[in-house]
């Protein structure tokens, strides 16, 4: 038996929080890789194909302060539990869809799963006392990382060896980890913050604080680049000719490389400064991915990809911590606006830039979707330095 003091214990409920996290992303990254499948299963054009991630972003990030209100309301392990059922029920049903509304039914409903976890894991995180709190969010982070990271690789194997219709079966794992969190998931107290701010709820309020719309502008920008590009890769790596299996390639070795940068980047943070690694990240990542969209090699191109996910991955736990520091007593709204609000936004820019392959081609919208970074790059030299100055609202 566990001893409740173990039980009790920041790090290991840290650790069974990044399971969960681990869990709903594992799931949400089966969807990316099976794109090309789906493609010619339902005789979708490229441009049609890359606008289901982005509908579903639109849906779902949007529904992440909602998810967030309820974690408030219902407490946030409650809403972790059905998070992570949702996620793992509804997900592998995609591989039994006969219909495009079917298909993105389920797919709903799983990203809903995966929108309700974001902003309450990471306001539990948040609520651990840890000393270095960006590298104990970035371990948060990490956890989903590596789930996104192993579920391309995971699913196109699995579908290639047993059929897309036996992806149900993928659910065990979901009820396995619903199970753990259920027993030993504790609800964690407010840790004392020496930050004044208002502990009112709101949207609206939370953007007043200064800082707070530049770095939900930075993140939008980041996202539309992040997001769009790993969308469009498995589609572009197939149009050169290769077999499916090199896009999960991409996705997983870049997932994996962003890994290891979200946490390279969160420890610089807490030693420098969120601000500082935001620049940074914005101003190399376009230049390697720019270089990647020059050739034609296929393993240049993994290699840049995955150095281009690595810089980019620097603030992704960051960002999160750096704006629950902004936004100190609001921590489930401040995890919604950087993971749900940024998301949606970036989401619905990215429906159009999917309209825009059909007509000028997949290889000048990946171009485009880079663009966003260089802008993000001069936003973030506006961004607010927490370790300066406190903020008050």
């Amino acid at each position: 038996m566990i001893k409740k003091e173990r039980l009790a214990n920041p790090r290991y409920q840290l650790s069974l929080y990044t399971l969960g996290h681990f869990t709903v992303d594992w799931y949400s990254g089966m969807l990316k890789p099976l794109l090309p499948l789906i493609m010619t299963q339902f005789a979708l054009s490229q441009g049609k194909v890359a606008m289901i991630p982005s509908i579903l972003g639109v849906i779902v990030a949007f529904t992440q302060p909602l998810g967030a209100l309820l974690g408030v309301h219902f407490k946030e392990k409650r809403i972790q539990i059905i998070s992570i059922l949702l996620a793992s029920i509804f997900t592998p049903l995609i591989g039994i869809a006969k219909t495009v509304p079917l298909l993105f039914l389920f797919l709903v409903i799983g990203k809903i799963g995966n929108s309700f976890f974001h902003p309450n894991g990471a306001s539990l995180v948040g609520k651990i006392a840890f000393k270095h709190s960006h590298t104990a969010m970035s371990l948060f982070s990490m956890g989903g990382a590596l789930g996104a990271a192993a579920a391309p690789i995971m699913t196109i194997w699995y579908v290639k060896k047993y059929g897309i219709y036996s992806m149900p079966a993928l659910t065990s794992f979901g009820i396995i980890v619903t199970i753990i969190a259920l027993i030993f998931i504790k609800e964690a107290k407010e840790s004392p913050i020496d930050i004044p701010q208002a502990k009112d709820l709101g949207l609206r309020e939370s953007l007043t604080v200064p800082g707070v719309k530049n770095l939900v502008l930075v993140i939008t920008l980041r996202t539309i680049a992040s997001m769009g590009i790993s969308t469009m890769i498995p589609l572009y790596v197939q149009q050169l000719g290769y077999d499916i299996i090199w896009g999960s390639y991409f996705l997983t070795a870049a997932a994996f490389c962003g890994l290891f940068g979200n946490y390279i980047g969160a420890v610089f943070a807490d030693r420098t400064s969120p601000k500082l690694i935001n620049i940074l990240s914005t101003a190399i990542a376009p230049i390697l991915g720019i270089i990647m969209l020059l050739t034609n090699n296929i393993y240049a191109m993994l290699v840049l990809y995955s150095a281009m996910a690595f810089v980019l991955f620097f603030t992704m736990g960051t960002n999160i911590s750096y704006m629950q520091e902004l936004l100190p007593n609001r921590r489930n709204i401040a995890s919604s606006l950087s993971m749900g609000i940024s998301w949606g936004s970036a989401s619905i820019i990215l429906i159009g830039l999917s309209y825009l392959i059909d007509i000028i081609g997949l290889h000048i919208v990946m171009f485009i979707s880079l663009a966003a970074l260089p802008v993000a790059a001069v936003i973030s030299l506006k961004l607010v330095d927490t370790h300066k100055r406190k903020v008050t609202g």
